[in-house]
């Protein structure tokens, strides 16, 4: 077993192959190509246990988990949340969608977002979603009118707590500045909304301070806010806030040496919170929900990549004398691009080679930010060596892209020596499959165009089939 960032059934077995749940990265390359994501069941039932089991040991009232599917969503991993007995927590219908398709039970997905539409919170209540995370006083409003047009809304409400988190600013939501929740000023207006419609069931409060926190100090903090609002709306309107959310966001190590937080830790500390928070103010204990995704799913996935080439760079004792360039990067991985991130890499095979250089793992796509890692160790490399990249489950192809037209990756599970295809690679055809072309031009009239350009058909005509060319699917 390797250490984090790795999964927990990472091994480099004797013939020097990186191997996962005993499967071997390289035959995984082999049979799928790369880029390719590698997708550890175990290690995401092992987290998700840690925050299942951690809540009905130290949490004395009832607990649920919910995962935050924007993190990694597909099909496969909402039947595997449900399986290990997670709620959903969906950020888009989109999400929700995917979630109902997989058999995850309408009362067991939870709504987010700051935009929701009229027609997406319609949608939300015929696909029966258990709950409505309102964010503002204009959804309210929304959830109100959709409330009067059919049956009863069970909703949160989202506040914005001024708790800072010790995160990049990108993935900082908890202050009050931001754009997400309502501001705590206005929870009494949030609270006449509700109470004017008797539709809209309120069921609770919820915050999110942000994510790849590795501080829990803030988690505190959130949890002191959430309920003093509840105490506020039990005085005033007599409610009693069945549920609280503090949200996720708990972080994972990327590299070799950073911190981690202990999943067990965390829940214990915010269940301590939460119990003594009601002692002092006199509330009884509400349904805790926490909403893990990163701290779940982060760790179960590792990209695999192939080297393609190389970019020799003159450069000083310790720092990176190469480019090598990849196959993949931001299109599939946005994160060092975006946030900053620091990765790792190991090669597939012979992994146990000693990492003498230092080089920029360089991405494929046209843009200069699209560097996987900079001033990684590795070994000697060669064209066609495939690099093991860990943590890779969240927040990569969950905001992927087709940028430069580059199909997205597959993703592969691994389970007792198995391995299983559950997201097929984005074909050529995928990517155009929306698109129409130019429509056939006017035909031509008495004072219309010259006839023998007004009668040429469009070559690229959309007829539901590709009759310009042969395009690889």
């Amino acid at each position: 077993m390797m250490p984090p960032p790795w999964p927990d059934t990472a091994t480099i077995d004797a013939s020097g192959d990186l191997r996962l749940a005993g499967v071997p990265l390289g035959a995984v390359a082999e049979e799928h190509g790369t880029p390719v994501y590698v997708f550890d069941a175990a290690t995401f039932a092992r987290r998700a246990a840690s925050y299942r089991d951690g809540l009905a040991a130290h949490y004395p009232g009832e607990a649920e988990v919910h995962y935050a599917c924007k993190a990694f969503l597909n099909v496969a991993v909402a039947q595997l949340a449900l399986r290990h007995g997670l709620h959903l927590d969906a950020v888009s219908i989109g999400e929700a969608q995917v979630g109902r398709h997989a058999g995850v039970p309408g009362s067991r997905i939870h709504l987010h977002g700051n935009a929701k539409t009229h027609d997406e919170l319609r949608l939300a209540r015929r696909l029966g979603v258990g709950t409505i995370i309102a964010d503002n006083l204009d959804e309210l409003r929304g959830l109100a009118a959709v409330a009067r047009e059919g049956g009863e809304l069970g909703v949160m409400l989202r506040l914005a707590p001024d708790v800072a988190a010790n995160t990049h600013p990108h993935i900082a939501t908890g202050a009050a500045a931001s754009k997400f929740g309502i501001p705590l000023e206005r929870l009494l207006d949030a609270a006449r909304i509700i109470a004017g419609e008797p539709k809209l069931r309120y069921e609770g409060l919820h915050c999110h301070i942000g994510s790849q926190i590795t501080d829990l100090p803030p988690y505190r903090a959130a949890v002191r806010v959430l309920l003093a609002a509840a105490g506020t709306l039990r005085r005033r309107y007599g409610w009693t806030t069945r549920s609280i959310s503090p949200g996720g966001g708990l972080g994972i190590a990327y590299a070799a040496g950073d911190p981690e937080p202990d999943i067990g830790g965390y829940v214990k500390t915010v269940a301590a919170e939460v119990v003594e928070g009601c002692r002092r103010a006199g509330l009884p204990l509400p349904k805790l929900i926490c909403e893990p995704g990163r701290s779940v799913v982060g760790p179960a996935m590792v990209a695999l990549y192939s080297v393609v080439a190389a970019k020799p760079l003159a450069a000083a004792d310790g720092e990176a004398d190469a480019y090598v360039h990849l196959d993949g990067g931001m299109g599939d991985n946005i994160r060092p691009a975006m946030y900053g991130a620091r990765l790792t890499a190991l090669p597939v095979r012979d992994a146990r080679r000693p990492a003498r250089r230092v080089v920029h793992l360089s991405g494929r796509y046209c843009e200069s930010s699209d560097v996987l890692a900079r001033d990684v160790h590795v070994p000697e490399l060669s064209n066609g060596d495939v690099l093991a990249v860990p943590a890779a489950g969240a927040y990569t192809l969950s905001m992927a892209s087709a940028y430069n037209h580059v199909p997205r990756p597959p993703v592969v599970l691994v389970q007792d020596g198995h391995a299983h295809l559950i997201t097929r690679r984005e074909t050529y055809r995928d990517l155009m499959a929306r698109d129409a072309g130019l429509p056939d031009p006017p035909v031509a009239g008495p004072s219309g165009p010259d006839p023998a350009i007004a009668t040429t058909q469009n070559p690229h005509r959309h007829t539901g089939a590709h009759a310009c060319c042969s395009i690889e699917t």
